[in-house]
């Protein structure tokens, strides 16, 4: 009876440390994302505020491309109007779609066709901050509790049994 208990309490504890940790990836997972996202704006609203009007943007596909092949988390990466239609868009493992290609309809490019994952978006404004040009919305892979248990429960483990405590 004693090692049953043992096993349901253990169980227990490591259902809620796993619920735990879920919810600690996704905080991460958020944070990361919204710091990419101001990052792209930021990099966007730099050439519009130095006269670059926003259809003349010419680079945003090579820094949406150079984006997703140096930060693994992301999904899909847009950069939407004030109508929420699509002006570039990157999925992985395909060209950046431009501008013009929505016109195909309005659902042919629509964000909800971006793979599953948390949305962030971040602003991109002309001229000032009052000004809102454009949106860019980035989709960012599920948060994933078992990598964060291998980056944090492993070094730990690890470090243990350097010291001899396990």
């Amino acid at each position: 009876l004693g090692l049953l208990l043992l096993l349901l309490s253990t169980a227990l504890a490591a259902t809620l440390a796993m619920q735990q940790l879920r919810s600690i990836a996704h905080v991460e997972a958020q944070a990361r994302a919204q710091q990419v996202a101001d990052s792209v704006a930021g990099r966007i609203t730099r050439a519009l505020t130095l006269g670059v009007p926003l259809a003349e943007l010419v680079g945003v596909p090579a820094l949406f491309d150079q984006r997703m092949q140096q930060v693994p988390g992301i999904v899909a990466l847009a950069m939407v109007d004030g109508s929420n239609q699509p002006l570039w868009l990157q999925l992985p493992q395909q060209p950046v779609a431009q501008r013009g290609l929505h016109a195909q309809g309005k659902d042919a490019l629509a964000l909800p066709l971006v793979p599953s994952g948390l949305s962030v978006s971040a602003p991109v404004y002309a001229g000032n901050a009052d000004a809102l040009a454009a949106q860019v919305v980035l989709v960012w892979q599920d948060a994933d509790a078992g990598s964060l248990l291998v980056k944090s429960l492993l070094p730990l483990v690890a470090w243990s049994l350097a010291i001899g405590v396990l």
